[in-house]
């Protein structure tokens, strides 16, 4: 991989699948970070497939962190549409200041 040389990156694998059906056994992960997939994929996809799949992926106490700009209303509402089942949820709210303006990054864990 060009992008990513593993001399670069010693240790670390990078993996190329389909989100709406991962390769991984069930209960398999300790935890699985989002930046960005799922922000892309709902312009034109429902992300509630994905968010199953990753819960199914996750041991029990695994977490699914996503850093997005969709506040918990959405992103939580999503993960909890999803899967109901998770064992909790919280948010963090980021507010920086850019060339642009005043802008805000979510950051949400849901625990299995």
């Amino acid at each position: 991989n060009k992008t990513f040389p593993a001399e670069k990156y010693p240790g670390m694998n990078w993996l190329v699948m389909d989100a709406n059906k991962l390769e991984f056994e069930d209960e398999s992960l300790d935890a699985v970070v989002d930046k960005g997939t799922l922000d892309a994929m709902q312009v034109n996809i429902d992300v509630l497939k994905p968010i199953q799949e990753v819960y199914r992926t996750l041991k029990p106490g695994g977490s699914l962190t996503s850093v997005t700009f969709d506040p918990a209303t959405k992103r939580v509402g999503q993960m909890q549409a999803a899967n109901d089942a998770w064992t909790s949820c919280s948010s963090l709210t980021i507010q920086k200041e850019t060339s642009l303006g005043e802008s805000f990054v979510f950051v949400h864990k849901c625990i299995k």
